[in-house]
This record gives C-alpha cells, structure tokens and sequence, in this order.
C-alpha cells in the first residue's frame, strides 16, 4: 500500500513540476520571433571592426536623432494610450477614434523616416565589405524576411 501511495505521490509531484515547466505565458508576438534586443544590434556594428573614425562618425549620426526619435516615440506612446483608452469606452466616439489613430499614425511614419534617414546616413559610413557583412548577418539573423527583402529589391 505504501508503494501505491509513493509511486502515487511522485507521479502527481512529477506531473505539477512539468506543467509548471510547459507553462508559458501567452505569445505577444502572436507566432512571430521576437525582435532582436537592441544589444543585439549593436553587436552586428561591433562585428564590422570599425576604425576609430567610422566610430566617431556613427556616433555624430546617433546622437544627431536621438533626441527626435525620443520624442517622436514619447508622443507615440501618449497617442497608442488615447487610442486604448478610446477603444475601451462604453460608448463608440468614431470621430475621436479616427483622429488620435491618424495622429498616431503620421507619429510612426514620422519615427520610420527619422530611423530610415539615419540608417542611410550609417550605411554611408561603411565600406562595400562591411555593407556586405551586415547584410549578411541580416539574412542569417531574419532568415523569415528574407522574402521581403526580395519583393523589395523588384522595385
């Protein structure tokens, strides 16, 4: 009996450790890989061996938007929680719910110019073989868009 009971006990201890262990919290990225940490980033330009110069010149670029790219994702963030606040509501107010998503949208496309101004500006920094290794390490970080890529490149 005391057998029956252990082996009774230790299935049931086994069975709460895996589902604890399997447990997940649900998905934000709803099935998509999640987006590279910035540090991650980071490392790709560290991989380049940039001379002392390229350094100072990136640095200049970064610093040139930081400030604006703050801002713009600042107000962004103030626009997404007007929207969430609106989607909330009891009531439906088209009208404000058009408005705040429009303004939120010019912010994005504003935040996506400002980043594609300095990704230009970063890339004239770089030599062909360095462009050539970052594009590289791109298709081996997102394999996933690398059919994106190839739609973009139709144009």
């Amino acid at each position: 009996m005391k057998k029956i009971i252990t082996a009774f006990l230790m299935a049931l201890i086994l069975s709460v450790t895996f589902s604890f262990a399997l447990a997940r919290p649900p998905a934000r990225n709803m099935g998509f890989p999640p987006p590279p940490p910035k540090i991650e980033k980071l490392k790709a330009f560290l991989a380049l061996k940039l001379t002392p110069d390229q350094q100072e010149k990136l640095l200049k670029i970064i610093n040139k938007y930081e400030d604006k790219l703050q801002e713009l994702r600042q107000k962004h963030r103030k626009e997404r929680k007007k929207l969430f606040s609106i989607l909330r509501s009891d009531t439906i107010d088209e009208e404000a719910f058009r408005k705040t998503f429009r303004k939120a949208a010019r912010v994005r496309e504003e935040i996506a110019l400002l980043k594609l101004k300095m990704r230009k500006e970063a890339l004239g920094v770089l030599t062909h073989e360095q462009k050539k290794q970052l594009e590289a390490g791109r298709e081996f970080r997102f394999p996933h868009k690398k059919h994106h890529r190839e739609t973009i490149e139709d144009f």
